[in-house]
């Protein structure tokens, strides 16, 4: 959409005002597609997967859109869930992310 319409101020109501409620299992919402979520000022910490469309240059961007992969999820009541079957982040990237995620990988270890 153009961004200007009722339903785009409610979905960003949903996803950065009203965040808690994407933590309900009610809650219908699955996926969030944004060109900006991922940046500062939006704390979800369960999210699973990241898709990168665009040519990132900055490492400093790179760092804070894979941070966001990285915490752990939380339940319902908000307390950290320690589950390997879905503490698991996939990043689907174009090639500028390849050196990076190789670097970030060998600095974790």
């Amino acid at each position: 959409t153009s961004g200007s319409t009722l339903a785009d101020e409610d979905v960003y109501s949903k996803i950065m005002k009203n965040k808690e409620q994407l933590l309900s299992l009610d809650e219908p919402l699955r996926f969030i597609f944004s060109h900006s979520a991922l940046r500062e000022g939006w704390d979800n910490p369960n999210v699973f997967q990241i898709c990168t469309l665009n040519e990132t240059k900055s490492e400093m961007k790179k760092r804070q859109e894979i941070g966001r992969g990285l915490r752990l999820p939380v339940n319902q009541q908000g307390e950290r869930i320690f589950n390997e079957t879905i503490n698991r982040l996939t990043v689907i990237a174009n090639e500028s992310y390849e050196d990076f995620a190789k670097k970030l990988q060998t600095e974790i270890e």
